[in-house]
């Protein structure tokens, strides 16, 4: 979150209850924040409520790759040109928060990694102008003698189906418990 500016977009794949999202949106960041359980939906749409940043942070309780796939899906407006048409609700809201970049989290550690695949042919040329979303992708990583950057790196490139080494970075959140860390890649 101390990452993220104002002209900055948050899409929270996986939010929960809102642990990045409502933090996000109280620094005046625009936030989508979707979770497929509907207790956490809830919760976070609370949560969204009682911190008073709703006119920042949009909740949805949904696929994880239909929610993202949505938000870039080209908008279709009846009766003409209005503003964007054409374009994704997400360009549209990196166009008025001022140009900044688009941070994805994937918030979901035991299983964020088999998330990657939306991506596949996600933000083509053409349907995406500017910097491409940055990925906060949380894993965790069990393999030993230090090697648990590039396992999780392997693993994400697994599924994207492309080498990430130079092209990514990957660091140690915490220690979850003994010979387990969590990443975030």
């Amino acid at each position: 979150v101390a990452l993220l500016r104002p002209v900055d977009i948050l899409v929270d794949m996986m939010a929960g209850i809102g642990p990045f999202a409502v933090p996000a949106a109280k620094r005046g960041v625009r936030v989508f924040a979707n979770d497929l359980n509907p207790a956490s939906f809830e919760w976070l749409e609370h949560n969204v409520r009682l911190n008073r940043v709703e006119r920042l942070a949009t909740s949805s309780c949904e696929d994880a790759r239909v929610f993202l796939r949505r938000l870039c899906a080209p908008r279709t407006m009846d009766g003409g040109a209005a503003e964007g048409a054409g374009a994704s609700e997400l360009l549209v809201a990196r166009r008025k928060a001022g140009d900044g970049r688009v941070h994805v989290a994937m918030n979901l550690p035991a299983s964020a990694l088999e998330f990657l695949d939306v991506f596949s042919g996600l933000f083509r040329e053409g349907a995406w102008h500017g910097e491409l979303p940055t990925v906060h992708c949380y894993c965790f990583s069990k393999a030993k003698d230090g090697a648990a950057i590039d396992d999780a790196r392997a693993r994400a490139a697994a599924v994207l189906g492309v080498s990430l080494d130079g092209r990514s970075e990957v660091h140690v959140v915490r220690d979850v418990a003994p010979s387990k860390l969590m990443l975030c890649a």
